[in-house]
């Protein structure tokens, strides 16, 4: 088959052919093990209603993902597009090549093609992203209780940017105002960046007592590597709060701005994850290869689940978390060595 017939119906058909491949394609690229039964969260934005699902049509493996906002009906091609980031000519190319499909391989393919952005790297469209945040600072003894519960100092908000404030306006690109204020019961923070030691206009706006819908804006896509002073960590994981907390404990860590977004574990090597204990969390895990930390099962008094670290810490304090952790790679390391032996 000539090169010419590389198309989306030609490497659909050969995929019709292989649907054991089609399944190894789709978990990969989900994180989600394939059950026709289960429902799933989106691991293509944030989402916390696990409405998603696998369904085989017409010989083809399918993502169903029918949110108001983010419609998607996709076989693996789709799911592939969106993970990557790339466009469907280049995605064509990735499965003819990566999985021998036999559709025209050409040898003379340009490298860059064959070398794809890995399955689940993704990031965020442009319109996604508001145009313009702006902020008041507030300055209270008690602007950062919220953080001192969870044993983060003054020093460790300094050193990663986190600025109390007392107004936020969110412009986005359509040109719709936000504003939202700090009250008592529901404080209001930016995550900031800074080079050279100086703040640059990208932030992330963080309300952690505030509903889903309005607890973040960003303006930027940058991944979370403030106060990081090397590209070799022993996490990745989940927030900014977690990094902090984590440095406590004695570990240094490194996160993306959301669970949807990928690392590229290419400019920051890390040894572990260590992510959320929830089904998100546990999809984000699993998009890189490298052993999974997670805090075990359990609630705090008011019986909300404890899922990350800073949560842990906050409920059994910072020696039992450094414990958890020790105890966790070194059941990782006993496995390493007993595959070596």
């Amino acid at each position: 088959m000539a090169a010419t017939d590389l198309n989306i119906e030609n490497v659909l058909n050969a995929l019709r052919e292989q649907p054991d491949l089609q399944v190894a394609i789709m978990e990969a690229t989900t994180g989600y093990k394939v059950n026709l039964n289960a429902r799933y969260t989106s691991p293509f934005r944030e989402d916390n209603n696990p409405a998603c699902f696998f369904k085989w049509e017409n010989g083809l493996l399918k993502f169903k993902d029918f949110a108001a906002h983010f419609s998607l009906s996709g076989s693996v091609l789709d799911t592939l597009r969106l993970s990557s980031g790339n466009s469907m000519s280049e995605v064509l190319k990735y499965v003819n090549i990566k999985y021998n499909l036999c559709l025209g391989y050409d040898p003379d393919l340009d490298v860059s093609t064959r070398m794809i952005l890995p399955i689940n790297k993704y990031e965020a469209a442009p319109t996604s992203v508001p145009a313009i945040i702006r902020y008041e600072s507030y300055h209270t003894a008690s602007a950062f209780d919220y953080f001192y519960q969870y044993g983060i100092t003054d020093a460790l908000l300094t050193k990663y940017s986190v600025k109390a404030c007392k107004t936020v306006w969110v412009q986005s690109n359509k040109g719709t105002i936000e504003t939202f204020h700090w009250q008592n019961n529901n404080p209001l923070f930016l995550y900031c960046w800074r080079s050279n030691g100086r703040l640059l206009d990208k932030f992330k706006m963080y309300r952690p007592l505030a509903q889903k819908a309005g607890k973040w804006r960003c303006n930027t896509n940058l991944i979370d590597d403030v106060g990081l002073e090397e590209q070799t960590v022993d996490f990745i994981t989940s927030s900014r709060k977690d990094r902090m907390v984590l440095e406590l404990a004695g570990y240094t860590s490194i996160c993306a701005l959301n669970e949807m977004a990928v690392i590229d574990t290419n400019q920051y090597s890390a040894k572990y994850t260590f992510m959320d204990n929830d089904t998100a969390g546990i999809a984000a895990a699993a998009k890189y290869n490298l052993p999974s930390i997670f805090v075990p099962n359990s609630a705090d008094n008011n019986n909300k689940q404890i899922k990350d670290p800073a949560d842990y810490a906050k409920v059994f304090g910072i020696t039992a978390l450094q414990t958890l952790i020790k105890e966790q790679i070194a059941h990782y390391e006993e496995i390493d060595s007993s595959s070596k032996q």
